[in-house]
């Protein structure tokens, strides 16, 4: 599974990340049966079902890892889950490990969804410029922490553009579709930055020093550069998502 995956400030890596992770839900039903074969349905709304993987820390940050995702599991706290173009508001409500050594670490995590940030907002065309504002915000916020040039330019370029239309419920078609490709430009932008950020992680034993043998100060540079290239994506795949979402809402409000 050659995705990044995020949980709160937490992105996997190596191991950690799964084989593939069990989402969805159900539509629930009201189902009423006559004779005859025929039947009622009446549709009671959406049942998202909590969000499942399993995978295994290891190496030499293994236990902190591992107490980091028990931390925020005590903690309860609503915390944001991302991986490819999906984008959830969820509570942990399982995190179990089987302790195997320092360096090896199996666990299983189950995640309660929240709020569904990928699926846009259409029947509430009355809110759409809040949300869309509160989306707008959160990006320019997650934009000035990532501090990647293209994509900052490319943020304040999106704010002129929507500063220019006023009120997107009301907004033409013609200026909704100008809209809507500024919010795709600064997210291809940003998609470049994920890639060029990911393309710098090197592997664990090239930070650590385990194959190459590297003297201690140019391990702690390592380290400090890896944390570094964590933290600006911890900032820019967020950023992706609800520039993913910005779109889609922006699509829905058109005729």
């Amino acid at each position: 599974m050659i995705v990044i995956l995020t949980l709160g400030g937490v992105i996997f890596q190596d191991f950690e990340i799964p084989e593939s992770i069990k989402a969805g839900g159900e539509q629930k039903l009201d189902i009423k049966k006559f004779l005859g074969g025929s039947r009622t349905i009446d549709v009671l709304g959406r049942d998202d079902a909590d969000i499942e993987w399993s995978g295994r820390f290891r190496g030499s940050t293994a236990e902190q890892r591992c107490q980091q995702l028990n931390a925020m599991r005590v903690a309860g706290a609503p915390v944001q889950l991302t991986w490819s173009t999906f984008n959830y508001q969820v509570v942990i409500n399982k995190f179990t490990f089987d302790y195997q050594s320092p360096l090896e670490i199996p666990y299983r995590i189950c995640l309660t969804v929240q709020v569904d940030n990928t699926i846009p907002i259409p029947s509430l065309l009355q809110a759409i410029d809040e949300v869309f504002g509160t989306n707008l915000a959160s990006a320019l916020n997650l934009g000035a922490a990532a501090n990647v040039a293209g994509v900052t330019t490319g943020l304040n370029q999106l704010q002129t553009s929507v500063n220019s239309i006023g009120i997107i419920s009301g907004a033409s078609p013609a200026a909704l579709n100008s809209l809507n490709q500024s919010i795709v430009s600064v997210q291809g932008v940003t998609g470049t930055a994920i890639s060029t950020a990911s393309a710098q992680i090197p592997p664990s034993a090239s930070v650590f020093g385990a194959t190459a043998g590297l003297p201690p100060q140019t391990i702690a540079s390592n380290v400090a550069g890896q944390a570094s290239t964590f933290s600006q994506l911890s900032n820019l795949i967020p950023l992706s998502s609800a520039l993913s979402v910005m779109s889609k809402n922006v699509s829905a409000v058109g005729p």
